[in-house]
Order: structure tokens, then sequence, then C-alpha cells
């Protein structure tokens, strides 16, 4: 473990909430190992002890090599940090009474708030995740297609190309860029990154990812605000920052005693820190604000064109999808890729995809080749198979060996499509020829090494 900055220790001894000694001590034990279970599929959390503020999430006593279990493959769970769990506290605290929510993830990469946000909506109103760095907003894409909902839209743009759709979300979700103090225990590069000049270039950067995009939010709405840190230029300084740039207002939460979440406040602003020298868990910062003030010079958005599926299309694809998906919207790109998604959030794609890159819409199930359908990997990973689709259980070594792509052999006596599963969750797709197999898993899902 690299010696932890002097001038970290001279800085965070000025911190009245901060107690130097007991982080010094802590940040050289092991961190916790959490995970939140998948609302959409029938999985227990393994688990013994809950996450205090998320009730769909536990503690591990160990951290096993998750690339060896095929349910975390089958997104029957997701690794996540406990602390940062504390957003299913405020989505039910300001999101309580709006039917069909409209959430803006900016930083969203590569997931983890998304998906957790995937299970508060399960389907209703429309979430955005945004990430601008290209390659981490693959990655984003990746976890919210094995996460499954239709109603996500995944974006790769800065901030700024949001303009034009002002005063729309009911939730704006900033999971700043920040100096990573809060994961000095899990990442070891962090430390020797930090400086006080660091921290001085990140809360700058954090004014300006929320000057681009506070805008964005309606009034009444909610902006989330977080970070992996404790100093408080980039936390609670910040927070007044925009309470007086912005007209927002500190919106205090409602706490349990027992989960030790420090509250911190100064002049009228209000967040939350989680030590994990308190708590189980790593370092956290996050305060909720909402906008007071409304924007008469909204600008319009110019509204791009999609293609809604044919008739044609729908009895092609019909065989496929459970009933449910009877309900929802299915549209065409023009290399005749189809999704699935709700019309609230095929409004909004409607908005996005004429302005900045979409990588994609709800679930895509698939695409029509020559009136054909090739079953798309996402499909596989949702709840919206039919039941008429033939499947294949595997045993966990050759669910391995599938996820490898290195299983081979006749697995059925249909010459056709079929859908492998590991306990009851789709893995993806084969298909069943004379005396082997084709193994349709995406090379980005394949696991390559350990």
């Amino acid at each position: 473990m690299p010696r932890i900055p002097g001038s970290f220790v001279n800085m965070m001894t000025q911190e009245p909430h901060f107690d130097i000694g007991a982080f010094q001590k802590v940040i050289e034990t092991d961190s916790p190992t959490s995970i939140r279970v998948n609302l959409r599929k029938n999985y227990t959390c393994p688990g013994s002890e809950f996450v205090p503020w998320c009730s769909h999430a536990c503690y591990l006593d160990e951290r096993p090599i998750f690339t060896l279990d095929p349910l975390f493959h089958a997104a029957c769970y997701y690794v996540q940090e406990a602390s940062s769990m504390f957003l299913w506290q405020v989505l039910n605290h300001v999101l309580d009474g709006i039917t069909d929510p409209q959430i803006l993830d900016m930083s969203a990469a590569p997931g983890g708030k998304t998906t957790l946000i995937m299970d508060y909506l399960s389907d209703k109103g429309t979430l955005v995740a945004n990430e601008v760095i290209q390659s981490r907003a693959s990655i984003l894409y990746q976890n919210t297609t094995k996460w499954s909902g239709t109603n996500v839209i995944v974006t790769s743009a800065d901030p700024s190309k949001f303009d034009g759709i002002e005063s729309t979300f009911d939730l704006l979700v900033i999971d700043a860029p920040c100096s990573g103090e809060g994961m000095w225990r899990k990442d070891n590069d962090a430390i020797n990154e930090w400086s006080p000049d660091h921290v001085e270039l990140c809360s700058a950067r954090q004014k300006r990812i929320i000057s681009d995009s506070i805008s964005l939010v309606k009034p009444g709405g909610y902006l989330f605000y977080s970070t992996c840190t404790y100093n408080s230029k980039e936390n609670i300084d910040n927070v007044n920052w925009m309470m007086q740039e912005y007209n927002l207002e500190s919106v205090e939460l409602p706490l349990n005693q027992d989960w030790d979440v420090q509250m911190i406040s100064k002049n009228k602003g209000v967040g939350y820190q989680f030590l994990p020298y308190k708590l189980k868990g790593e370092g956290f910062f996050c305060s909720v604000l909402r906008k007071l003030d409304s924007n008469d010079n909204v600008k319009k958005a110019s509204l791009g064109k999609i293609s809604l599926a044919s008739k044609e299309d729908k009895k092609l694809i019909s065989e496929w999808v459970a009933n449910q998906a009877k309900d929802l919207k299915m549209i065409k790109s023009p290399k005749e890729d189809c999704y699935l998604t709700n019309e609230c959030s095929m409004a909004m794609f409607e908005k996005l995809q004429a302005k900045m890159r979409v990588l994609g819409t709800g679930i895509k199930i698939g695409r029509i080749n020559k009136k054909l359908f090739l079953p798309d990997h996402a499909l596989a990973l949702s709840t919206m198979v039919s039941d008429d689709i033939p499947k294949i259980e595997l045993t966990k070594d050759d669910s391995l060996d599938y996820l490898r792509k290195q299983l081979d052999g006749s697995l059925s006596s249909q010459k056709s499509w079929n859908l492998v599963q590991y306990q009851g969750y789709g893995l993806g797709w084969i298909k069943q020829l004379d005396h082997r197999i084709n193994n349709y898993l995406p090379q980005e899902y394949m696991i390559k090494h350990l």
C-alpha cells in the first residue's frame, strides 16, 4: 500500500467530520464485496448480510472469481460497491408518486447506478444512460444489455450536446469524475495520482459538467450529485456553489441512525458522507438538490425519424418473444435491427437520435435478414423470450465452456435455434446442426482469460 500523501493528511485534518487516524487504519484492510440482484429474475442474494440501504443487495463473505460463475454472465446479479447503492434510497424518496419518471444518468459507465435505476423503474418511464468516453460507453451498453430493460437509451455524447431538450428530466444523476480518495483501499494507483492540484482540477471539471447539464432538469426536478471522495472542495463546497449559481435548494433525506452515514452541512447545503471506518462500504459522498426556477426559453429539438416494425416484421418475430412484448413498441433501424421499447422511451429516442450518438434503445431482440429473424444476445438475457423457444439446460462446466466458446457436439435433437441456460437463466444462443453447434455468443461477452 503506497503511503498516504502528507498534503492529504493536512487537508483532511481540517475537516471536522473526518477522523484521519481511523482512516489510516481502515485503509490497510480489505474492501468488502457486495452484489445487487437483478429484480427481473427470480434469484436470491447468496449472502447472509444485506446492504442496509438497498434491500436487494448483500455482502459476500469472500470475493469469488465472478468470471467463473455462469450466473454472473446471465446477469442474475451485478457486483457493485455498497455505498453507491444509497441511490436506491434517493430514488424512493424523490420520485415517489411520479408515474413515468424521466431520468438522465450523465456519467453512467460502467453501469452500476444505471442498472440500479433500471431496477427501480422496472420498465416504466425512460432512462437515458450517457457516457462521453466511447470505450467506456461500450462497456455501459454491454451492462445495460445484460440487465435488460425496454426503457433504456444508451448515448455517448458530451453534456453540451444535450442542448435542445432543456427542462425534460425529473432526475439528473451526475456521478462526477473525482480525485478518487474513496477508492484508495481498492486502487493503489489512485493514491499515486492524488495531489492538491488534482483536487482543484476535479472540482473545476465537476462545475463544468453541472453547468452544461443543469438546464436539462425540469422545474421541481432533482439533481443527484455524487463523488467517491472526501474533501470539501469536490463535495459540500460544490453543493453550495450549485445552489448559488442555479437557484437550487438542498434536500434532506431520511436516514436510519443505524446506518452510520454522516450528514454534512455547510451554509444551506446538505450532503451525505460514507466513511469506511464507520460503515461497511467505501468512501462516497452524495447530495440531492431540487430545481426551483423555470425556463421559459426552452429550445425545441429537431425530431429524428424512426421506423416502426411492419406487420410482416411483427409476424416474423412473434414466435420469438413472450406475450408481454405485445404491449410494447417495436422499432427497426436502417440495418434491420429490431428493438422493443415503451411508448415513453420511444418519444425520447426520437429527440436524441438526430443530436448525438445513440448506441441502442430498449431491448435489442434481433435482426431481420432476407425474411429470416436472427435473435440477438440481448433477447437471450432478457425475460422476453417466448416459452415456445427450445431451451437447453447446461451444467456449470458446460456453461463455462459455452462462455469460452469451447462447447461443441450434439446438444439437441432439434436442428434449430436453442436458448442455452444455467439454472434456468438464459446465457445465449446456439444453433444445432447435424453433429455440431454454432455458438452465437458475442466476442465481447466471452471469457477470454482470468
